[in-house]
């Protein structure tokens, strides 16, 4: 007999390692409701009253505990993503400080990243101590029958009796307790707010999407469902084991309160579910390091200081700076009519746009491009006794003095500062890839996240994949980055337009938006697509089968809603004196539904010598892979700062699939 509670008692206890996912816990729980009616009926034949002998029925018996335990051992290794080392039949006893990582838990970690409301707080600090409670219940029963032979009948039946009394702190009670408790429309209200308040970062600290952790939440609270059951029934068969009477109808009509429970929690938190948010991001990281935590693009837009002379066609200074707003290499006056060495020392540009007065003399610390990226490490303002940028020691021969200077006595040769388009001979890197990327759907595997990455000069959306199993699971074994394709801009038979798109002045829009796929599809890939002067961002859907999880054989592009033809409505996210958005300072802001022009930073900030805004590379995934019902862009920033353009992802909406609980039959 004390072998059935075993199997009982071993089959549950693995459950609670981590969260399990609701569907996970649902059918786990079917396979324990099976098992605890076969113990009772051994039992309740008075087949179980002494100790078996018969070895037959033993080694069958150990079979089946064997068959159970290794099919834990697999569930264990795809839930934590790592095998066990012991197939050891019993697991050992955990005290109860070691449950860190519960769902209740997790939530209550949360008061660290979101301003909790203490009435939220204190539900949850309610819940965590019932939990508590009910799992040193679960713990007890479990060394009571391991080691049954080291305590007396009557030790054991007083246990049993504290497990199914009336008193509050019994095992019936708090479960009782719990579900009241999670099931109030007031508390789950409150649990969904916090949860989907737009300045939480919970989703990027946990690498959980808001409805990841509330169905995590109640994955949890179903298992202390069934724990309570299996140690309630387990009391039950004890009791009548030792002659305490006979309860089958207690039994019976615990049962039947039992799945009344675990539907009452399903059809009541689901629509909460529904509403909780999929999206998935990224915070700043600790330390941001180049073409590591972010990417930007390179020798694309500079601070560019030339003479109004050498802007005029004509080699004159009868014009104002401010009337140079655009001119192409071509009409640039090509001597240089000043009296020093400053228009022959500098790189010629072949685009100048946005001329402006700045003073009327100033001292220029030139910078050795395109090596260093930058014209200029600083420009000091002379009568303005300002500095553009940050000033520093200069090497020799890099520092020159600019003034404004008599032309035919009456005309003012000023020097303009402007900003230049750089030729992509500087070694410009501003270059996106828009080819399709796509997981590997042949072999049934869909996107799991993405990451910004520069190959070749060339800004790629790189995708990670996973194998796509049964109810919407990945197979972590599966999970890897899909290389991005290895091909450079002067390869034959590549071409602007089609397999890549280069930044200009005149074509230098991103646009912020999430591209959502309908139900019934999964991502399957990501593609840029170039409209007039914008990027957009496209995604492959492809339909699939939840419960065998494969995929159908056609995939479909799903278009950014801004793509279409009312895409130049969009408004436009303007970025404020930008500085370098490494610069110390946390980037909260988040925005989207808008789109975003690359250009240079601030002049007094930064000389104007960098462009804005930068890709955050940060990877961005799930901690736990899980298919993705759609992908976006968004910028996140701070007052004064270039700001990331980062993607997000917005995890399955696993709670569409949630049904009333059924027993495997």
């Amino acid at each position: 007999m004390r072998l059935y509670f075993l199997l009982v008692i071993s089959t549950v206890t693995p459950l609670l390692v981590t969260p399990l996912s609701i569907l996970e816990v649902l059918d786990k729980t079917s396979s324990v409701l099976k098992l605890l009616e076969s113990a009772w009926e051994f039992v309740n034949n008075d087949l179980g009253i002494v100790e078996i002998s018969d070895r037959k029925r033993e080694r069958m018996i150990f079979s089946k505990i064997d068959n159970i335990n290794m099919q834990l051992v697999d569930m264990n290794a795809k839930i934590n993503g790592q095998g066990m080392t012991s197939r050891n039949l019993f697991v050992t006893i955990q005290t109860v400080t070691n449950f860190q990582d519960d769902g209740i838990n997790m939530l209550l970690r949360k008061k660290t990243y979101i301003p909790e409301e203490l009435e939220v707080q204190l539900e949850l600090n309610d819940l965590r101590i019932k939990h508590l409670f009910i799992e040193n219940y679960y713990q007890r029963m479990e060394k009571y029958v391991i080691d049954l032979e080291d305590y007396k009948n009557s030790t054991l039946i007083d246990f049993i009796d504290g497990v199914v009394s009336n008193y509050p702190n019994s095992a019936i009670s708090l479960v009782e307790a719990v579900n009241r408790q999670v099931t109030e429309s007031k508390f789950l209200r409150m649990l969904l707010t916090q949860f989907n308040l737009t300045n939480s970062d919970y989703p990027c600290k946990e690498r959980r999407s808001a409805q990841q952790a509330f169905y995590n939440f109640f994955g949890e609270i179903l298992l202390i469902n069934t724990k309570s059951h299996v140690l309630i029934e387990v009391a039950y068969i004890i009791k009548h084991l030792y002659g305490q009477g006979n309860f089958t109808k207690r039994i019976s009509d615990d049962n039947k309160q039992f799945r009344a429970n675990m539907n009452n929690i399903i059809t009541t938190t689901r629509p909460y579910m529904m509403q909780a948010s999929l999206e998935l991001w990224r915070c700043d990281p600790k330390e941001h390091i180049p073409d590591e935590t972010y990417i930007e693009f390179t020798n694309f837009l500079h601070g560019y200081i030339l003479n109004k002379a050498n802007l005029d066609g004509r080699g004159q200074c009868h014009e104002e700076c401010n009337i140079f707003s655009y001119i192409r290499n071509t009409e640039v006056n090509v001597k240089c009519n000043d009296d020093n060495r400053w228009c022959n020392s500098q790189l010629p540009c072949p685009k100048i746009v946005n001329c402006q007065f700045i003073d009327s003399a100033m001292t220029v610390c030139e910078s050795r491009m395109p090596n260093t990226k930058r014209r200029y490490e600083y420009v000091e303002l002379i009568e303005k006794n300002r500095t553009l940028g940050k000033k520093k020691s200069c090497r020799a021969g890099d520092e020159f003095s600019l003034a404004t200077y008599r032309d035919w006595v009456v005309f003012k040769c000023s020097y303009c500062f402007c900003l230049c388009d750089e030729g992509a001979k500087y070694f410009s890197d501003r270059y996106i890839n828009l080819r399709t990327v796509m997981a590997t759907t042949s072999d049934n595997r869909v996107v799991t996240g993405v990451r910004f990455v520069k190959h070749n000069r060339i800004l790629h959306l790189q995708v990670q994949e996973g194998r796509l199993v049964e109810n919407g699971e990945i197979d972590r074994s599966t999970v890897r980055w899909v290389p991005v394709e290895n091909y450079k801009i002067v390869d034959k038979h590549i071409f602007n337009g089609q397999d890549y798109h280069t930044l200009s002045w005149e074509q230098r829009g991103f646009e912020l938006h999430d591209v959502m796929v309908e139900e019934g599809f999964v991502v399957t890939g990501v593609k840029f697509k170039s409209i007039d002067s914008r990027i957009y961002l496209e995604v492959l859907k492809t339909p699939f089968n939840f419960t065998s999880g494969k995929l159908e054989t056609e995939s479909y592009f799903k278009e950014n809603p801004r793509s279409q033809a009312n895409h130049t409505f969009s408004k436009e996210l303007k970025l404020i004196h930008p500085d370098v958005p490494t610069t110390n300072g946390t980037n909260t802001n988040r925005s989207t539904n808008r789109y975003v022009q690359f250009i240079n930073t601030d002049y007094y900030k930064d000389a104007g010598q960098t462009t804005v805004p930068f890709f955050d590379a940060q990877p961005v995934e799930s901690a736990e892979p899980v298919p993705l019902s759609g992908i976006g862009i968004y910028h996140k920033g701070r007052s004064g700062s270039g700001g990331f353009i980062a993607p997000r992802i917005f995890t399955y909406n696993f709670a569409t699939h949630l049904q009333p609980f059924k027993e495997k039959r």
